[in-house]
């Protein structure tokens, strides 16, 4: 959906294993992850043979204990089971997410013609409420692995920042989301 990078999720994929999770990854297929080495990640994609891929997601939605996802519909349903939740290439920048639940959400850095800004220099701009980027001159720049993965360990929240967004968006009225840049 975005301009992410899978590749980017393989070190907190890998992290995530190692501590003890059970990783079902959805809406890609593969990655440079050999199943021997890492038995307990699996590829929803590859359940839709045999199975209904949306009852597969809802239910692994209620028997999960984290949830990482982009911004999605998905997210939602996790916020109303209660699920810990991280957003990644969290895009549009000016929403937020809904509900009483803590999520912690990692904004991506832009490209404006070849000046990269995060979130501290576009967060009062047109671009943070999703203005032109209809045009090849700007570009989502995608999360990187280091980011991905510091956001996911961060469950003490020691590096989530305070963002003054604009009083005209609704993430300015959502003040359980914890910001990452």
């Amino acid at each position: 959906r975005l301009n992410y990078k899978k590749e980017n999720y393989t070190n907190s994929i890998k992290w995530l294993h190692k501590n003890g999770y059970v990783i079902f990854i959805h809406g890609i297929d593969n990655l440079k992850i050999k199943k021997k080495d890492f038995p307990n990640v699996f590829f929803v994609n590859n359940f839709a043979k045999n199975f209904d891929n949306k009852l597969i997601n809802i239910y692994l939605l209620f028997k999960g204990d984290l949830h990482i996802s982009q911004n999605s519909g998905s997210v939602c349903l996790a916020e109303a089971l209660g699920k810990e939740i991280v957003v990644t290439e969290c895009f549009p920048f000016c929403n937020g997410l809904p509900g009483k639940q803590m999520i912690r959400l990692l904004f991506p850095k832009i490209r404006i013609s070849n000046k990269i800004y995060n979130l501290k220099n576009y967060v009062n701009t047109k671009y943070f409420f999703g203005e032109g980027f209809d045009n090849d001159r700007v570009k989502l720049i995608p999360n990187t692995s280091k980011q991905i993965l510091n956001t996911i360990k961060d469950t003490k929240l020691n590096y989530c920042l305070n963002i003054k967004f604009p009083r005209n968006s609704s993430i300015y009225y959502r003040k359980n989301n914890k910001i990452y840049i």
